[in-house]
């Protein structure tokens, strides 16, 4: 059975709908240099790519908002931006005594 028939009869066992990632242990980049699992480089850009298994342990998916911050020379941290909309909602309930915001929807009317 050739690579490609073994490759489609796991993907054909699994109930999982995500395409799994094969990759070898180690990855050489374009200039031939080795690059260990769970190690990124930093680019001319400054930009930076995060390992998919240290995102899916954090519980951070794609679109997520992130807050980079530096903890000390050589270390930053990075954390999942809250959003302002969710922290607050529902954190005035009880302003109003029942019915009354209904009653002054009816005066829009």
């Amino acid at each position: 059975m050739s690579d490609v028939r073994k490759t489609e009869s796991v993907l054909a066992e699994r109930s999982d709908p995500t395409y799994p990632l094969l990759m070898a242990r180690t990855v050489k980049d374009a200039r031939g240099v080795v690059r260990r699992p769970g190690r990124s480089c930093i680019s001319s850009k400054n930009q930076v790519t995060l390992p998919v298994d240290a995102l899916r342990a954090a519980g951070l998916k794609p679109g997520d908002h992130v807050r980079i911050d530096a903890r000390g020379p050589g270390e930053l941290t990075v954390a999942r931006d809250p959003d302002a909309l969710t922290s607050f909602a529902g954190s005035l309930a009880g302003l109003y005594p029942p019915g009354y915001l209904d009653e002054l929807r009816r005066e829009w009317d």
